[in-house]
């Protein structure tokens, strides 16, 4: 017998949280609890194959944050930075970037270098 997953938005005690529903058995979980199985999530899916596609699917649609906030804390011992970008769903995302790849980066959205695309991309290779 094949059971369906649902899952919810409900609101108790004044808060929306999210309930996972198998058949006739339950769980609710609070803002922090989701919070910590996005984290876990994510963390399982890095070890999973096949990996996460090293360039965007060709004609995905993906949705896109508005003006995210973002942070950079720079290393100059390890000439390197960690980019941080707040994503409203999945919270604080850390990318730690050498200074030169950072400087591909800069190139790229200022299209300072109209190679500046390639570059950042041949990175991979």
């Amino acid at each position: 017998m094949e059971m369906m997953l649902n899952i919810d938005v409900v609101e108790q005690l004044g808060s929306p949280m999210i309930r996972f529903a198998i058949g006739a058995n339950a769980v609710v979980l609070n803002v922090n609890e989701v919070e910590d199985l996005i984290a876990w999530m994510a963390r399982c899916r890095s070890g999973m194959l096949p990996s996460v596609t090293e360039q965007p699917r060709s004609g995905a649609v993906m949705a896109a944050e508005n003006e995210p906030l973002w942070d950079i804390k720079h290393d100059a011992q390890a000439d390197s930075a960690v980019l941080m970008l707040r994503h409203s769903g999945f919270g604080w995302l850390g990318f730690k970037m050498s200074e030169q790849n950072l400087q591909s980066l800069d190139d790229a959205i200022r299209g300072a270098d109209n190679d500046a695309h390639n570059v950042v991309s041949n990175r991979l290779n």
